[in-house]
């Protein structure tokens, strides 16, 4: 993914210093399993290209793997509002948290995972994201208040 990157990246390192970004890569790479899900090794890469903080270079679950976990997921379209609680798109509904975790702790979660190069930049792609996405860490079948 790194050598990716960097060979169509015009300069991957404007944000970050390249020794502190290796740094990062390194201990994913250390933290690798013999074997793990598809899901799980997301979960390890997905915070890498935000570290880069340049607003374009992002992963992201496949649809497809989303529709295959073997648990359910709270797959409805949200917007974060000012005060970090989710407000479900289409609704007046607001979440404030899921399973007993406040929305704050949530989006902290989901940022790790957006790009951007600023705070807004990264919360405003978090409004518009599928709940889905963050599946690793919001079951759908537990308490949302």
């Amino acid at each position: 993914m790194v050598r990716v990157i960097y060979k169509s990246h015009p300069d991957m390192f404007t944000h970050i210093p390249r020794e502190k970004y290796m740094e990062q890569v390194n201990l994913v790479k250390c933290s690798l399993p013999d074997s793990l899900s598809i899901l799980d090794f997301y979960r390890l890469i997905g915070p890498l290209s935000p570290l880069l903080k340049d607003g374009h270079t992002s992963m992201n679950v496949p649809d497809e793997l989303v529709k295959k976990l073997d648990f359910p997921v709270f797959s409805k379209r949200l917007t974060v509002l000012p005060d970090s609680t989710f407000l479900i798109d289409g609704t007046a509904k607001v979440i404030e948290r899921i399973n007993g975790i406040e929305s704050r702790e949530m989006l902290g979660e989901i940022l790790c995972y957006c790009s951007g190069e600023s705070l807004s930049h990264r919360m405003s792609r978090a409004s518009g994201i599928c709940l889905c996405s963050s599946a690793f860490f919001i079951p759908r079948h537990n308490t949302i208040s």
